[in-house]
C-alpha cells in the first residue's frame, strides 16, 4: 500500500514538473525567440510589400486599393521595426552594436 502511494505521489510531481516546466524558463530566452519572430514578421511584411508593387505594377491592383493596401503594410513594418528596436533596447548594453546607446561613432574628416 505504501508503495502505491508512493508511486503515485512520484507521478504526481513529475506531471507538476512537466506543466511548470515552461514557466521555469529564462526570460532571456523568450526575448530571443520573440526578437526572431518580430524580424521574420518584418521580413514576411517587405516580402508582400514588395509582392504589392509587382501586382500593381502589372495592373492587377487599383490605384486606390494599392495605396490603402501599400499604407497598411508600411504601418505594420514600422511597428514591427519599433518593437525590435524595444526588444533589442531589453538587451544588455555588450550586446549593443558599436555607436549605439550614445557611443561616440568615428567619422571623416571633412574639409572646411
Amino acid at each position: 500500500m505504501i508503495g502505491i502511494a508512493a508511486a503515485s505521489f512520484l507521478l504526481l510531481l513529475a506531471v507538476v514538473y512537466l506543466i511548470a516546466r515552461p514557466y521555469l524558463a529564462p526570460v532571456r530566452y523568450a526575448q530571443e525567440v520573440s526578437l526572431e519572430q518580430l524580424r521574420a514578421d518584418r521580413e514576411r511584411l517587405r516580402s508582400q510589400l514588395r509582392e504589392l508593387d509587382a501586382d500593381f505594377e502589372t495592373g492587377k491592383l487599383a490605384r486606390e486599393e494599392y495605396e490603402r493596401l501599400r499604407a497598411r503594410r508600411l504601418q505594420q513594418i514600422e511597428a514591427a521595426t519599433h518593437a525590435i528596436r524595444e526588444v533589442e533596447g531589453l538587451r544588455e548594453p555588450a550586446e549593443a552594436p558599436a555607436g549605439a546607446a550614445g557611443e561616440p561613432t568615428a567619422t571623416a574628416p571633412t574639409d572646411e
